[in-house]
């Protein structure tokens, strides 16, 4: 049976080693690379342990990946796959290269947390573009009881109702006592700040279901701002 594919994460990771020493890091790098795939909580079912990820893996990827690269004039490897392709589209887009390094730092903090739920499958995951364990990360600061009842008592305070900053939708309107004191919590920053450890009310946005639902779909994920305007047009 065969080891399972390179997920986004793991390809961010080898992508970040290929840019900072292109096709021929030294051993150590590439063992190291091969030591932090084989730690990441993403795949339940690995066949083969012995080869998944090892040393010459890696090597073999990084030459994948220099095949992509339009300033790479040497052969490579064409193997590539349609998440590549993606990811030096993504490079060559402004800023596109430092949102890479970003996420990989992300990624590699994150990993070394003691965090159950980062082995904790999400729905969406798949879609996200800067990986599984930065939208397990993400998804977690969400869901971080103790600052969404902050953010609700804050926005009643101040105007008396949970409102979707999105469509306005309001649940005690739509179902009355059932839906009260109800409403998502979406985290405006970037997942690759998924190191921060502390989180501000105003990094939170309240949004109904729906809406939230829509700001975690799309390569980049649309703002509060760009989602309302497609609301409003």
């Amino acid at each position: 049976m065969r080891n399972p594919d390179w997920t986004r994460d793991e390809l961010i990771l080898a992508f970040e080693l290929y840019l900072k020493k292109g096709n021929s890091p030294s051993i150590a790098e590439i063992n190291s690379l091969s030591d932090l795939l084989r730690s990441l909580p993403i795949h339940n079912n690995i066949p083969d342990l012995e080869r998944f990820r090892n040393a010459n893996g890696v090597a073999t990827k990084l030459s994948n990946i220099a095949a992509g690269d339009p300033s790479y004039h040497g052969k490579g490897l064409t193997r590539g796959n349609k998440i590549e392709k993606e990811i030096w589209a993504e490079i060559q887009s402004p800023g596109g290269k430092q949102n890479l390094i970003e996420a990989a730092t992300a990624i590699r903090e994150s990993s070394r947390t003691e965090n159950s739920a980062l082995n904790m499958p999400e729905e969406g995951e798949e879609e996200c573009k800067e990986g599984k364990i930065l939208y397990r990360k993400h998804r977690t600061r969400e869901r971080d009881s103790k600052i969404v009842r902050k953010k609700k008592a804050s926005v009643l305070s101040s105007t008396g109702k949970l409102e979707c900053e999105v469509c306005k939708f309001t649940f005690k309107d739509k179902y009355g006592r059932h839906g009260e004191d109800y409403i998502e919590c979406h985290h405006k920053l970037p997942l690759s700040s998924g190191a921060i450890k502390n989180t501000k009310l105003t990094d939170l946005a309240l949004v109904c279901a729906n809406c939230h639902r829509m700001l975690h779909r799309g390569k980049p994920w649309p703002t509060i701002e760009a989602l309302k305007d497609i609301v409003q047009s």
